[in-house]
């Protein structure tokens, strides 16, 4: 009987988060949810409880049936909330948690192998059309070029394993972020116009962006000087210049 208590705790844990999850499932996609806020704190303590239950139970659930799809989609929902938040809040701490768990999910290949399961098969598919949101969002152009070769490779594989299930809306998906990829792609090192989680970002997020960015240095290119006197930015170009040659030269 003490066996069993591992596997009916985790059941429960998953029940309960998902009665949570829908209280919040219907809510605007948009815009802050005011008073009913705490359901989002509710939900994804509810689902972050279920996830380290699981981590800490892994090898008796696994030995007990857990398949590791079910995994993915626990890590995909906690990635949904995260993006959840994001939209409503513009905060790119979000963004890029949810962008975490998305990415351990294609990397541990948590759904790999649902070709014979249909509702996993479409749980796999969300989860990619949600990776190459927030792929898009961020700017990752090598992986929104992996993800969409896995994608369309997925969509076609779905139509042959499934022949009696349309997948129409899945190939539209897949052509619309192939046409949006190619627009995206001419300049993948120029700031883009629209809005940017590097630059653009929440203030509260900025310590979070610049720890997932570590690599990328803003430069002085990115800096624009303007000024109503003539010929006062090209003075304040040079102080800048002269400071920073004066500094490494102390230095």
């Amino acid at each position: 009987m003490a066996d069993d208590v591992i596997p009916k705790t985790f059941r429960a844990l998953v029940e309960s988060a998902e009665k949570k999850y829908a209280r919040v499932r219907d809510l605007p996609a948009y815009g802050r949810w005011g008073t009913s806020n705490h359901y989002f704190h509710k939900v994804f303590k509810a689902y972050m409880r279920l996830w380290k239950y699981q981590q800490e139970n892994r090898v008796r659930l696994l030995e007990c049936g857990l398949q590791r799809w079910e995994i993915g989609e626990i890590a995909s929902r906690i990635g949904q909330l995260y993006f959840s938040q994001y939209m409503r809040t513009s905060e790119a701490r979000f963004l890029l948690e949810s962008c975490i768990f998305y990415e351990a999910i294609l990397n541990r290949k948590y759904f790999e192998g649902s070709g014979k399961d249909r509702m996993v098969r479409f749980k796999e598919l969300r989860f990619y059309a949600r990776f190459l949101m927030v792929s898009l969002i961020l700017n990752r152009t090598e992986m929104v070029n992996l993800l969409v070769e896995q994608f369309k490779a997925l969509v076609d594989d779905s139509k042959a394993a499934f022949p009696g299930t349309n997948f129409k809306e899945w190939r539209l998906v897949v052509q619309e972020i192939v046409r949006f990829a190619r627009v995206h792609s001419p300049s993948p090192d120029a700031r883009p116009l629209r809005y940017c989680a590097l630059f653009d970002s929440h203030p509260s997020s900025r310590p979070y962006v610049a720890r997932f960015h570590a690599k990328k240095v803003l430069k002085f290119r990115d800096a624009l000087l303007t000024s109503y006197h003539k010929n006062e930015n090209a003075a304040m170009l040079g102080m800048g210049t002269q400071r920073i040659f004066l500094s490494k030269k102390s230095s």
